[in-house]
C-alpha cells in the first residue's frame, strides 16, 4: 500500500523521490507549489511510510504509481525521475506534463553513452551490506557535491529524511539495481506529453556529458541550474520553483 499525501487545489502536480530518500525532501517545495497545484507526494514502495511492503519488480512498481495516482503533472527525482519516463511510456493517458530532475533515461555509462561508473553503484551494493547508515551519508554528500552549500543542503536532506522510517536493506539493494540496470533510451521517444528536464551543472550522478546526450534523444526542452549539483531543488528552490512554473505556464 502507497503512503500518499495530498495539498492545495488546481491540476493534480506528482512528486517522486530518489533512491535512499523519501517524500520527506519534497516538504519545502510542495508548500511552494500548493500555491497553484493540488500536489501529491508519496513514499515509493518500500520507502518512508509505504511500509512494510511485499517485493515489487519494475513493472509491478510502475503499474502500481499508475493506477494509485491520479492524471496530471509528473515530477520525478533521480530514480523518481526514471520511474515517471516509465510512466508517461507504459500510462500516457496518465501523464499531462513530465518534469525529471537530474534524473537519466540510462544512469549507467555505455560505449559511446556517458553517465555514472558501474563501479560507483557496486561499491554502493557492497557498502550497503557492511554500513547501511554511512553508505547513506555518503550518497547524500555525492548529491550536494560541487554545490556552494553543500553542507546546508546536506543538513536540509537529512533533517527531511528524519521525519519517516529508513527503508530496508532488501529495498536499496533493489533501487540500485534498477539504476543499473534499466535503459530508457529508445523508449523515450515515444513520450508524448510536454517534457522539462532539470539539471544541476555540477552533478557527478548525471553529469554534463549525459545531460547534452539526452538533449539529442528528445524535444524535451532542458534547464542547467549553473551552480547546483544532483538536488537543485534544495540548492536553488525559488529558482526552480521559477523555472518549474514558467513550463506549467503559472505567472
Amino acid at each position: 500500500m502507497l503512503h500518499i499525501e495530498s495539498k492545495g487545489t488546481g491540476t493534480p502536480l506528482i512528486l517522486l523521490h530518489g533512491w535512499g530518500m523519501n517524500s520527506g525532501v519534497w516538504s519545502q517545495l510542495s508548500d511552494l507549489l500548493s500555491k497553484n497545484y493540488q500536489v501529491y507526494w508519496l513514499d515509493l514502495p518500500g520507502y518512508g511510510f509505504s511500509q512494510p511492503c511485499s517485493s515489487l519488480d519494475w513493472r509491478q512498481t510502475v503499474d502500481l504509481l499508475a493506477n494509485s495516482l491520479p492524471r496530471g503533472i509528473w515530477l520525478g527525482w533521480s530514480l523518481g525521475g526514471l520511474l515517471a519516463q516509465q510512466v508517461a511510456i507504459s500510462y500516457p493517458q496518465k501523464v499531462m506534463r513530465l518534469v525529471t530532475v537530474a534524473s537519466s533515461a540510462r544512469f549507467v555509462e555505455q560505449p559511446n553513452w556517458p553517465g555514472m561508473k558501474a563501479q560507483v553503484l557496486e561499491l554502493f551494493a557492497r557498502s550497503l551490506v557492511h554500513d547501511y547508515q554511512k553508505t547513506l551519508e555518503r550518497f547524500l554528500a555525492i548529491q550536494t557535491l560541487g554545490s556552494p552549500q553543500a553542507k546546508a543542503d546536506i543538513q536540509t536532506i537529512k533533517k527531511q529524511l528524519e521525519q519517516r522510517p529508513l527503508p530496508d536493506l532488501s529495498v536499496l539493494q533493489q533501487g540500485l539495481q534498477w539504476l543499473a540496470q534499466i535503459d530508457l533510451r529508445e523508449q523515450v521517444q515515444m513520450i508524448q506529453a510536454p517534457w522539462l528536464q532539470l539539471y544541476g551543472h555540477l552533478d557527478s550522478l548525471v553529469p554534463r556529458q549525459s545531460q547534452l546526450m539526452h538533449a539529442q534523444l528528445t524535444q524535451a526542452q532542458q534547464h542547467v541550474f549553473a551552480k547546483a549539483s544532483h538536488a537543485p531543488f534544495i540548492s536553488h528552490l525559488n529558482d526552480f520553483v521559477s523555472t518549474l512554473n514558467h513550463f506549467l505556464k503559472v505567472d
